[in-house]
């Protein structure tokens, strides 16, 4: 143990020493490190939580390196934001994290001893003076953006998004979802390969006659407010190769607030074809 010890600590110094001088951010050899960043909110309502003396911030994120550049994540940035999308800039701040996300099969990983390349990490997104200033401003629901960031292998550096989660502070509907939709050239099956499409979104729910309004999100943008069915969201701009992420607050008529959220690439919300193959001499 004690020699694979030694191993792994001159193979950090001879990195360190490349880094230092730039050779692998200058040196086009070494892409920057893409990363795939899940996260689940580990106690799914505040009735619950309350009931079992848990913290219904508790979430747990699952990192997975998608090439072969490691990367070591240094901070993460919470952003909190009301439904409408206005910034509670008083409660936004940074929490310095140390996360090495190594790929597998790398010489890194086999001098570690690593098997699993995921890598899992677990943030507090409502600490006790967070959830005390949304409660005495009166704030029913609450989004949380998180972002990543840090230094790859190859010295660049990196921001991933870790998504967009929704809190609210009053019980709402059991079960609420929804479902994308892209407007370029009318509908998805006329999407072609242009490198922004327009996505929104729509409620999914058994009794529309029980919700009284829904405020929308996407990828942190306001999307849009309606309060009568069907309930769907204005468009957003985004590129195809973005990942989007959409969060819906929906007020019912009992007073209670429920969250739906929904993650899915652009690129299968619009169903983009690929080109068809030319062949020689034809138009």
């Amino acid at each position: 143990m004690r020699g694979k010890n030694l191993v792994l600590y001159a193979f950090l110094s001879v990195l360190f020493f490349l880094s230092s001088c730039g050779w692998f951010s200058d040196n086009p050899m070494f892409p920057k490190a893409k990363v795939s960043i899940t996260g689940e909110v580990l106690v799914p309502s505040l009735s619950v939580a309350s009931a079992e003396s848990k913290n219904w911030g508790l979430t747990r994120f699952t990192f997975t390196p998608l090439n072969r550049v490691g990367v070591k994540i240094t901070q993460c940035r919470l952003e909190y934001r009301k439904a409408d999308g206005t910034v509670l800039a008083a409660l936004t701040r940074t929490i310095g994290t140390s996360i090495d996300v190594i790929p597998p099969q790398t010489p890194m990983a086999s001098v570690a001893g690593m098997e699993d390349a995921s890598v899992t990490w677990e943030a507090d997104l409502l600490p006790p003076d967070v959830e005390a200033y949304i409660r005495s401003n009166r704030i029913p629901v609450v989004i949380v953006t998180v972002t990543f960031s840090g230094t790859d292998y190859a010295t660049h550096a990196v921001s991933y998004r870790g998504g967009d989660f929704g809190f609210s502070m009053l019980e709402g509907l059991p079960s609420v979802d929804l479902e994308f939709f892209c407007t370029v050239g009318g509908g998805c099956p006329s999407c072609d390969t242009e490198s922004s499409v327009q996505v929104g979104c729509a409620l999914k729910v058994d009794d529309a006659t029980v919700i009284k309004k829904v405020e929308f999100s996407i990828n942190g943008q306001s999307a849009g407010v309606d309060t009568t069915p069907p309930f769907v969201s204005e468009s957003v701009g985004v590129s195809l190769s973005d990942t989007v992420t959409a969060v819906a607050a929906v007020y019912d008529v009992n007073g209670g607030v429920s969250i739906a959220t929904k993650t899915q690439k652009a690129s299968e919300i619009c169903q983009i074809p690929s080109p068809s193959p030319q062949t020689p001499g034809g138009s």
